[in-house]
């Protein structure tokens, strides 16, 4: 689970596994946070935050202007790889994001 404040800057490290030793990207692949409201109806199915991943870092690196206009409530996200070959494997399902207000 990511927990956040709305506004804030955030970096997390996101490593891609294959079987048990980590998974090495290869030229042409890529990785994408897709995070969107938990409640189906506060949403039309589409990503409310779509962010491409460094595969060079595994680095999700948010900005304060990605969530500074949304509102504090539960998201839930998920990694996709998108492999040179037209491979898709999700490498996180469907894990929560919770953004909170700011105090000010």
């Amino acid at each position: 689970m990511i927990e956040m404040t709305r506004g804030d800057t955030l970096r997390v490290r996101f490593k891609a596994m294959s079987g048990d030793s980590e998974y090495q990207y290869k030229e042409g692949d890529r990785l994408f946070f897709y995070c969107r409201p938990r409640s189906e109806k506060d949403n039309a199915r589409l990503p409310t935050i779509t962010k491409e991943i460094s595969t060079a870092t595994g680095e999700l690196h948010l900005e304060p202007e990605d969530t500074k206009k949304l509102n504090a409530n539960e998201f839930v996200y998920d990694i996709e790889l998108q492999k040179a070959n037209g491979d898709i494997d999700t490498i996180i399902n469907r894990a929560d994001l919770k953004l909170y207000p700011e105090v000010y």
